[in-house]
C-alpha cells in the first residue's frame, strides 16, 4: 500500500509539474495578447484620426463642389444674358442699317 501510495503521490506531482507548466505557457500567452491588443488599440486610434481627417477633407471638398456648381449655373445665366444683349445689338444694328 505504501508503494501504492508513493506511486500515487508521483502520479499527482507530475500531473502538478504539468499543470504548472501549462500555466506558465498560457500565461506567456496571455501577456503576449494583451500587447498585441495594446498594439491593435494604438492602430486604431490612429486609423480613426486618418479617417476623421479623410472626412474632414471630404466636407470641405463637398462644399468646395456646391461652390463651382453654384459659379457654373451663375456663369450659364450670365452667357444667356450676354446672348440675349448680343440679339438686341444686332437687331439694333440691323434696324440702323435699314435706315
Amino acid at each position: 500500500m505504501i508503494e501504492t501510495l508513493a506511486e500515487r503521490l508521483e502520479v499527482i506531482d507530475t500531473k502538478v509539474k504539468r499543470l504548472a507548466q501549462k500555466y506558465e505557457i498560457i500565461k506567456k500567452e496571455n501577456m503576449m495578447l494583451m500587447e498585441e491588443n495594446i498594439r491593435l488599440k494604438q492602430h486604431v486610434g490612429k486609423h480613426k484620426a486618418d479617417l476623421d481627417l479623410v472626412g474632414k477633407n471630404l466636407s470641405e471638398t463637398s462644399k468646395d463642389l456646391v461652390r463651382v456648381d453654384a459659379n457654373a449655373q451663375n456663369n450659364e445665366d450670365i452667357k444667356m444674358k450676354i446672348d440675349k444683349y448680343i440679339k438686341e445689338i444686332e437687331l439694333c444694328i440691323e434696324l440702323l442699317e435699314n435706315l
